[in-house]
């Protein structure tokens, strides 16, 4: 216990290789005194979660993976310590593109949630199939995705935006359906916009891959609009509407997004 305790202390101050340090003497502290199967299951779990932070990810995954095993020797598949790791493994795959073991996780969470599908599950899915250009399934699994997060947040909440802007998103680059693709993503502005009124920064992304289809489009107004509304969302204290007004040199020096935002609009004021 005082070492999870204190691995748990070292994950939150960022010393994420001592945490390992911490979890791994626990684990030999725990192994002397003959744990049951399933305290030495979750000890595996914290040390994944250590070494996933440290960005030992292949290392974690190998963990996971063991108490992946020892749950699934000991419980029935929905079981919230079988779901919650197959959860994280989902992630983990993903983060490190080893698609097809992160496809067949998520297929097995989704089997296991045959009833009442989770939404998170089916726009993960999605983005996968999208990520490898397998389009007709992605289009299926961003379609699931959108219904069932209406169906279970509503059609105005921020999840809903979210799978708006997924979808939208693909529907414009990967599928070229630009009619919807364009509505998905103003649907997820809008929503944005009623929940944050412009303060959110998960805005800003939205804007500009519409700003750049508008421009790519010839639509070069509604591209610039776009552009910059992104622009004054990011940069504080800088609201000017005016197209051709930018914020001063030293306001958006450390914002990343700033220059490829700036690029795009450089771009349409040049056409």
């Amino acid at each position: 216990i005082c070492f999870s305790f204190f691995s748990k202390q070292e994950i939150l101050n960022k010393n994420f290789e001592l945490a390992v340090e911490y979890v791994d003497q626990g684990i030999n502290q725990l192994l002397k005194t003959q744990p049951t199967d399933i305290e030495l299951a979750h000890a595996y779990n914290l040390k994944a979660t250590a070494l996933l932070y440290a960005k030992r990810s292949q290392e974690a995954i190998k963990i996971q993976n063991m108490a992946l095993y020892i749950f699934e020797k000991h419980f029935l598949d929905d079981h919230i310590y079988i779901t919650n790791t197959l959860r994280i493994l989902a992630k983990n795959y993903t983060s490190v593109q080893d698609y097809p073991d992160a496809i067949r996780i998520h297929k097995k969470l989704l089997a296991i949630q045959k009833n009442n599908p989770q939404f998170v599950l089916l726009r993960g899915l999605a983005e996968i199939y999208g990520r490898i250009d397998s389009l007709q399934q992605a289009d299926e699994y961003f379609k699931l995705c959108l219904k069932y997060t209406i169906k279970a947040t509503g059609g105005d909440s921020y999840q809903t935006s979210v799978s708006y802007h997924s979808y939208g998103q693909f529907l414009l680059e990967k599928m070229h359906e630009y009619s919807l693709g364009e509505q998905y993503l103003s649907k997820s502005i809008r929503i944005k916009y009623r929940i944050f009124n412009e303060a959110a920064k998960d805005i800003v992304n939205p804007l500009n891959i519409l700003g750049t289809y508008y421009i790519n489009s010839g639509q070069i107004e509604r591209g610039l609009d776009s552009l910059q509304s992104s622009i004054i969302i990011v940069i504080k204290g800088f609201n000017n509407r005016d197209i051709y007004v930018n914020p001063d040199i030293k306001d958006f020096a450390r914002q990343v997004s700033i220059p490829n935002t700036l690029a795009w609009k450089a771009y349409g004021l040049y056409l």
